[in-house]
């Protein structure tokens, strides 16, 4: 095996480290993040959870859509 067929495994390294980085950042990007409704605002606002969530929760209408 000559110097031109030898595998640069630094730069393999470093290319994988950048994929890597790459499908991380855009797994933390599109992640899904938690809920902050609580029953709380239904009794701070005097409403119904059925104002956000029909026809069950944690199913959201409208309203909820918008508030979200």
């Amino acid at each position: 095996m000559n110097r031109s067929e030898a595998i640069n495994w630094s730069r393999v390294a470093a290319i994988a480290a950048s994929l890597f980085a790459i499908v991380t950042a855009f797994a933390a990007l599109f992640s899904p993040t938690g809920s902050q409704a609580t029953p709380s605002y239904a009794r701070r606002y005097d409403t119904k959870c059925t104002t956000c969530h029909s026809p069950m929760p944690p199913r959201l209408n409208n309203i909820g859509m918008i508030y979200r």
